[in-house]
């Protein structure tokens, strides 16, 4: 089932309308995954040339320094790849997303820890997936019920000797590449 907005260019009439977003959760429920959350969206973000860059030096090397109390910036000195993995479960898909994103996650310096940081959707595997990432971040509410991201999750990744970023209404996380491209 497909459902169109009145207004193509507003979508925000179908989240608001409660009828509609049950019609939308029938038709994920219809599909083979008992969990919504199975059905997110993966993304790798990157460059699209990066064949000229030539630092490619320090992978593991992080620079972070607190310019604000909310802020944390982070700079990084080669060409850096996203990877944004929505509410994925990585115990259920690291093999998948091996497969499909092959070439790619070795570029990876910041990642997207799945589902809030829920220590149901993490696996330390991940860190064999994606061996560069040397920040992880966490999207959640501060106030949020379920107690994301989870302390066990955020430990694992710190005492890997990563980055954690911990993205909320209070904070604010960027990061900055420095690319040296030849003349």
């Amino acid at each position: 089932m497909f459902l169109r907005s009145p207004d193509k260019s507003n979508f925000s009439n179908i989240i608001k309308d409660k009828s509609k977003l049950k019609k939308i959760k029938e038709c994920y429920k219809s599909l083979k995954f008992q969990d919504l959350n199975e059905t997110s969206l993966v993304l790798y973000h990157a460059p699209l040339n990066t064949d000229s860059i030539i630092t490619r030096n320090n992978r593991n090397k992080k620079t972070c320094s607190a310019e604000f109390p909310n802020r944390v910036s982070l700079n990084f000195q080669k060409a850096i790849g996203h990877f944004l993995t929505g509410d994925i479960n990585f115990n259920h898909s690291c093999e998948e997303l091996k497969q499909h994103f092959n070439g790619y996650l070795s570029s990876i310096e910041t990642a997207l820890v799945p589902h809030h940081g829920s220590a149901y959707n993490w696996n330390k595997t991940a860190f064999n997936m994606i061996p560069n990432s040397c920040l992880w971040v966490t999207s959640s509410g501060i106030t949020n019920r379920y107690g994301h991201p989870c302390p066990k999750v955020c430990e694992q990744i710190e005492r890997k000797g990563n980055s954690l970023g911990m993205a909320n209404e209070g904070t604010e996380i960027s990061t900055q590449e420095t690319l040296i491209f030849d003349n």
